[in-house]
């Protein structure tokens, strides 16, 4: 008769279904250190199951002390109740020091975290248009270098407005100067576009 063969370890099977069989890291084990947000909520917790606790202590204190003038054991119940509720005060005084302490790294934590973010931002934003504001410079110089010199071919300088107006205004007055010493003069003839009112009666 062959002895029955041990059972093999399983080792096919997921770890999480088989680790305290095949010897592996269990669920709770694989996980990596705790988060300071999952040590200040289980150090909240504590903290009110304390706060529950020291809760019934002091009323059995009272109780006691209540019990004093009939019961010849009720004031030892009465001091050991109350060192009791001491004993959890204190580990509630520490438990609270250490929850204000994980608040303190997770508040400089994150604020480290929001330094990183902004200055990563702010080096994108800076180094990253810098060649398409250029391109846009050298694009809105290009047309006033070409405008100012159609503009200053003629004159030195762009002309402006009131100067075309009194450059108009002068040269309409010297056509009409040159129309009066046309009449005046003896032997002149009046322009053919003349209308046939400035000729006279006669004019026919």
């Amino acid at each position: 008769l062959k002895a029955p063969e041990a059972p093999r370890c399983q080792c096919s099977l997921p770890r999480f279904a088989m680790g305290s069989v095949c010897g592996g890291p269990s669920q709770e084990e694989s996980h990596g250190p705790p988060s300071l947000r999952s040590t200040g909520e289980d150090i909240e917790a504590r903290v009110k199951d304390l706060d529950r606790k020291i809760s019934k202590t002091d009323y059995e204190t009272r109780k006691w002390a209540t019990l004093a003038t009939t019961e010849p054991f009720a004031k030892a119940q009465a001091l050991r109740s109350l060192q009791h509720k001491r004993q959890l005060e204190q580990q509630r005084e520490r438990l609270m020091g250490l929850q204000v302490n994980i608040e303190q790294v997770r508040f400089k934590h994150e604020r480290a975290e929001l330094a990183t973010q902004t200055v990563q931002a702010m080096q994108s934003e800076y180094s990253q248009p810098r060649s398409q504001v250029e391109v846009t410079e050298s694009e809105c110089s290009q047309p006033r270098s070409q405008v100012i010199p159609a503009a200053t071919s003629e004159g030195g300088s762009p002309a402006r407005p009131d100067e075309d107006l009194e450059a108009e205004w002068r040269r309409l007055r010297a056509e009409a100067a040159r129309e009066g010493e046309d009449r005046r003069s003896p032997g002149g003839s009046s322009p053919s576009g003349s209308s046939p009112a400035t000729q006279g009666p006669g004019g026919r």
